[in-house]
């Protein structure tokens, strides 16, 4: 048990653009041979602008490949058909712990008379086997080709950096296509939205038809954001239930029997997620994608070990023969807000007609169990002291900054403890009440002080010499609000018949 001790001596006192390129600065003035890596001129919140560039092959630095240095292209492009060794690499990828949803690139291409007439686009999802568009050129001028990515899987959920190719071929001459911007604005633009990536996700891809939670009792998460654990993001079935009536559909992720009128609270999918040891999670949804079939469930419920599996978080229908999402959003549930350790959720199926089921399986959301939210580090001192400059001055009775403070003082009431200018705004008050019977002692308290670990006491005596010190007793008469994540706390101390009070504050952390 830390304490740290305030004394008081007195005397009876996201479909936008992600990125774009412009050549301005960069045409004519060198193109990629003086500037091997052209960066976005903007890149979106949540993309990161390091890895957003366009660039050539650096494998093929030559004189042949960079010979127009007076252009944002390469050379040559008077073949008949495209070269897959020759092209134009634009890159883009998510910041941290963000995905983006690439629904578009757009860029201008000049080609003059004896140009290239012809382009194509692929990327790096599959490997840049396959076009996602190729046009046709219009010479002696400006051409914007636009390519809809809506119909290609994969880029609805990108977590990492994505490469696009751009080949040029079929110039008549030693001219060649650039990039450059137009009167309809930048040289290159990639369109889309930036969303958080959730928490964690489960894709039954190497799982379904291959046999089921009884050949994988453990499903674990196929991807987590730092700060989920990932060995406690799972999805499994209730072990005391290993039965062959329970696994029976082992080419699923399910069980059965789902063919009860009513839901039966003894059989159920459970699915867990957990932070790490110094975070916490503010979980915001769980979605589904489940199958049933024809005569499978036609109806499901989620709940939680937060009230014990007391109660329905949802309850829906299923469509039959068909894919269903199901999205469950916690905003009226507070107790997702703050969650310090493992929770589990369970899945319910009931109401199919024969001995079919419902499962899950990856819909066209891309997965089959998605957890949203955020992680941040829990508050608690260690967290806390890390984002101060005080070298290696981290103990809790350390004071780097030299004040009255030390840095449990600070790290109780608010205060910074690199800052020795700061201790009179958040130094406990006090003062006589009007009438003269009371003293007032008021400091300031975290709002979540319990959380932390924090404890916070106001002791009394009146006499120094003796040292002894008693704990004050139905003294504290209001709280407030100071500011976030603050709360005031006033103390009325009797002081009838006293000639002195000695007041002072303690501070423990367990």
């Amino acid at each position: 048990m830390w304490q740290i001790v305030f004394m008081l001596v007195g005397s009876n006192a996201f479909s936008a653009s992600l990125a774009e390129w412009n050549s301005d600065g960069y045409n004519l003035n060198g193109g990629f041979a003086s500037h091997p890596n052209w960066y976005a001129a903007n890149a979106a919140e949540g993309v990161d602008a390091g890895q957003a560039v366009a660039k050539l092959d650096e494998t093929k630095f030559s004189a042949s490949y960079y010979a127009d240095t007076a252009r944002m292209t390469y050379k040559l492009q008077n073949i008949i058909s495209m070269d897959t060794s020759r092209y134009i690499e634009v890159f883009i990828a998510p910041g941290e712990d963000r995905r983006l949803s690439i629904t578009n690139i757009s860029f201008n291409l000049y080609t003059p008379d004896t140009g290239s007439g012809h382009v194509a686009v692929r990327s790096s999802l599959d490997a840049f086997s396959s076009d996602i568009a190729v046009e046709e050129l219009t010479l002696g001028g400006n051409n914007r080709v636009n390519v809809d990515l809506s119909s290609f899987s994969g880029f609805s959920r990108v977590d990492s950096l994505v490469e696009f190719r751009i080949y040029l071929w079929g110039a008549t001459g030693a001219q060649t296509a650039w990039l450059q911007n137009s009167s309809g604005g930048n040289s290159i633009q990639i369109d889309g939205a930036v969303v958080l990536k959730p928490l964690a996700e489960w894709n039954s891809d190497g799982y379904n038809l291959n046999g089921g939670f009884a050949s994988h009792p453990n499903w674990y998460a196929t991807n987590v954001v730092e700060g989920v654990d990932a060995g406690q993001a799972v999805a499994k079935l209730d072990e005391t239930k290993f039965s062959a009536s329970y696994y029976a559909d082992t080419a699923r992720m399910t069980y059965k029997l789902q063919n009860t009128s009513d839901m039966d609270t003894n059989r159920y999918i459970q699915v867990f997620i957990a932070p790490d040891a110094d975070r916490r999670l503010s979980i915001t949804s769980i979605s589904l994608s489940l199958y049933s079939s024809a005569a499978g469930a036609g109806h499901v419920a989620v709940r939680s070990s937060l009230d014990a599996f007391g109660s329905d978080i949802a309850v829906e229908e299923l469509i039959l023969d068909s894919n269903n999402r199901v999205n469950v959003d916690f905003l009226s549930f507070p107790e997702f807000n703050s969650v310090g350790s493992c929770v589990e959720f369970r899945i319910y199926l009931w109401g199919a007609a024969g001995a079919q089921t419902a499962w899950l399986q990856n819909g066209s959301e891309g997965n089959s169990i998605q957890i949203d939210g955020t992680t941040d580090y829990k508050p608690n001192y260690s967290n806390w002291i890390q984002t101060f400059s005080v070298g290696d001055a981290t103990n809790y009775t350390d004071n780097a900054d030299g004040d009255r403070l030390d840095n449990l003082s600070e790290y109780a009431l608010g205060g910074d403890p690199g800052n020795p200018d700061d201790s009179p705004s958040i130094f406990p008050m006090f003062g006589k009440t009007q009438e003269g019977e009371f003293m007032e002692y008021v400091y300031r308290r975290r709002s979540d002080y319990e959380t932390r670990g924090l404890g916070y006491s106001v002791e009394l005596t009146d006499n120094l010499i003796s040292n002894v010190w008693e704990s004050a007793v139905d003294v504290e008469v209001g709280i407030g609000t100071v500011d976030e994540g603050f709360e005031s706390v006033t103390n009325r101390i009797p002081m009838v018949g006293k000639s002195r009070q000695m007041i002072r504050l303690l501070i423990e952390m367990e």
